[in-house]
């Protein structure tokens, strides 16, 4: 109970009342019960309000400790008034009924927490205080998908995006860009609350909702993912979502439970439905129903009913890139004869094979302005293989280019295939009839011929690439076509690719 000066004085008798010297009041009255900390922007810490009552007639200071055993206290941790920005303290005004100082609780555990205070008098004269309470610790965010964990603020920005660095391709500039991510998600981050008696985590689950959305408790969620806690093996800490786990999981067998008879290690058996096991949910539902900007919600249940949330946007992209290649002067897998293309015949000029093809990725959303990540377009080159022989890699033709310095990459789309969805994945045999192609490259013929390919400014070339007058070669044209959209094995780990295979015959004169 907290009494007052004044309080205090009447209850004295007159004659034998305390010298003025003595006259200091401790009192705390918070925190007591559960309290849970709150985040505190402008000390940039997770903070308890300690408030109570240190004052009187020849008061000094006072001073707060804590301790997690009512033994050994810690004058550590506690931010003093005016605050901000605070002070490590002892405090020096006196406090009547009012804020004491605000409890540091960003490192410290859940559990259980006694605060003690000093009040000091101008003559050293000392009286204490204490009061104990529970802390209750939440650790309820969405920090990543796929395990990409970099976002452009803090994960306390409802607006906060997932971003990255696109680095300068050819004329194409660096930027910095907000990322998309495709087929199983995985999503990481905490779904945790605990530390008082009577108050721990039941269940948690998560949600998406098409555009950027921040309050938790608007219409239009849909459900994708639920974990229940029921048994004490669910409860053990090993499945606790904290920090960066996964909270895409699911329940599955473990062995820890010690056994004379047992399927598993020695000494445990299997107890089934004990483990979360990380896990992705496919979000490639119907092909083209989901791709674009979208919310996913974290919710969190306790045993007391309470619910916590957090949001974080991210787009979703389940459109793949396209790849198609073919020369239209030869069909597949004909003769392609040198002397066709060599006019004149001499070393001087190039010998120009124009490589048609599609290369082409859908924007995530075709009604979204045409820029980053909506536009995830990132590159496609082209590149020849001698049969039984080197790779080349063959210069991408654009604005400025230059035979000295040419650039291996397009940073630009060519061609359409027309069907745009992940249902309908380009397939460079089976192109919808309308497809549209463009010039994908100019490959120089003069790379294959020996007297010739030393004549490239953008070589040299191999000498096992090339084949000696008189003779043929099968060489296998491709075009490989990448997005910047992350998905399971990581980024580009999906791509569009086609091939164009010919024999070329080296039927110039010697």
């Amino acid at each position: 109970m907290l009494v007052s000066v004044r309080d205090l004085l009447r209850m004295l008798p007159g004659p034998r009342a305390l010298p003025a010297r003595r006259v200091v009041v401790p009192g705390i009255f918070f925190p007591q019960g559960c309290v849970a900390e709150t985040a505190s922007p402008a000390l940039g810490a997770y903070t308890v309000e300690v408030h109570g009552t240190a004052s009187g007639g020849t008061f000094n200071h006072y001073i707060l400790e804590w301790s997690t055993d009512d033994i050994v206290y810690n004058a550590t941790d506690f931010i003093y008034p005016p605050l901000p920005p605070g002070n490590p303290g002892p405090g020096t005004a006196p406090v009547f009924n009012g804020l004491l100082a605000d409890f540091n609780t960003t490192y410290k555990d859940p559990g259980t927490y006694y605060i003690r205070m000093t009040v000091v008098s101008n003559t050293q004269a000392q009286q204490q205080c204490k009061i104990h309470f529970q802390l209750f610790k939440k650790d309820v965010r969405i920090l990543g998908v796929d395990n990409y964990f970099n976002l452009d603020t803090g994960w306390t920005d409802p607006a906060a995006k997932f971003v990255e660095s696109v680095p300068a391709l050819c004329s194409r500039p660096a930027s910095v860009s907000e990322v998309s991510f495709g087929d199983c998600l995985s999503v990481q981050g905490g779904a945790w609350v605990g530390g008082c008696s009577n108050a721990k985590i039941k269940s948690y689950f998560l949600h998406y909702k098409p555009g950027f959305e921040s309050n938790c408790a608007s219409g239009g969620w849909t459900q994708f993912w639920e974990i229940d806690y029921v048994t004490p093996g669910q409860y053990r800490f090993v499945n606790m979502r904290t920090g960066t786990s996964y909270l895409t999981a699911n329940w599955g067998p473990d062995c820890f439970i010690p056994s004379l008879a047992s399927l598993c290690a020695p000494f445990t058996k299997s107890e089934p439905n004990s483990l979360l096991y990380p896990a992705c949910w496919q979000s490639n539902l119907g092909g083209c129903n989901l791709n674009g900007l979208y919310t996913f919600r974290l919710t969190v249940l306790d045993t007391n009913g309470v619910t916590y949330c957090d949001t974080q946007s991210l787009w979703i992209d389940n459109k793949y890139p396209c790849g198609a290649i073919r020369i239209d002067a030869v069909p597949k897998c004909a003769d392609l004869f040198v002397s066709q293309f060599a006019h004149p015949p001499d070393c001087g000029n190039p010998w120009a094979l124009p490589l048609s093809g599609i290369a082409f990725d859908p924007l995530i959303d075709e009604f979204a302005l045409p820029t980053r990540p909506n536009d995830n377009f990132d590159y496609y080159y082209v590149e020849v293989e001698k049969q039984g022989g080197p790779t080349i890699q063959i210069p991408i033709p654009g604005a400025g280019f230059d035979p000295m310095h040419p650039c291996f990459y397009g940073t630009s789309r060519v061609g359409d295939p027309l069907h745009h969805c992940a249902s309908s994945v380009c397939d460079p045999n089976n192109l919808d009839p309308g497809a549209v192609f463009g010039t994908l490259a100019n490959f120089d013929l003069r790379a294959v011929d020996p007297l010739c390919s030393k004549s490239i400014l953008w070589g040299p070339i191999d000498p096992k690439f090339t084949i000696a007058r008189g003779e043929c070669c099968v060489y296998i044209f491709k075009v490989w076509v990448y997005d910047r959209t992350i998905r399971p094995g990581g980024q580009h780990s999906v791509y569009g690719y086609g091939d164009w295979p010919v024999k070329i015959c080296n039927d110039l004169s010697s």
